[in-house]
């Protein structure tokens, strides 16, 4: 139920080094998950202690990915991408180290 996230926020995040200790988008998520899709995670309040234990467990999905976001990640550290596909709610993106010409 979250919208996709945006390159540039994942770069900022990879940029200052975040990690799974940052609860930043808690709100968000603890307002727009379904827990119906997660049913691991019990209820609302079982679901909201799990999650700020997030450091420990590392359950949380900070962000929202879709097949254009994981492409702009791989192409930003000099990835060429061989593959890309959905297959239900799995994105599946593979790519390979390059330098120089075979990128482009």
């Amino acid at each position: 139920n979250r919208e996709t996230v945006e390159f540039e926020h994942i770069l900022d995040d990879f940029n200052k080094n975040i990690d799974e200790t940052d609860l930043t988008h808690l709100d968000e998520i603890l307002r727009l998950h379904d827990l119906e899709m997660d049913p691991a995670a019990g209820n609302y309040e079982q679901f909201k202690s799990r999650s700020l234990d997030n450091y420990k467990n590392r359950c949380l999905h900070q962000h929202v990915f879709n097949l254009d976001v994981l492409g702009k990640m791989l192409e930003y550290f000099n990835l060429r991408i061989l593959h890309r596909e959905i297959i239900g709610s799995n994105l599946i993106i593979i790519g390979k180290k390059c330098n120089g010409p075979c990128c482009t």
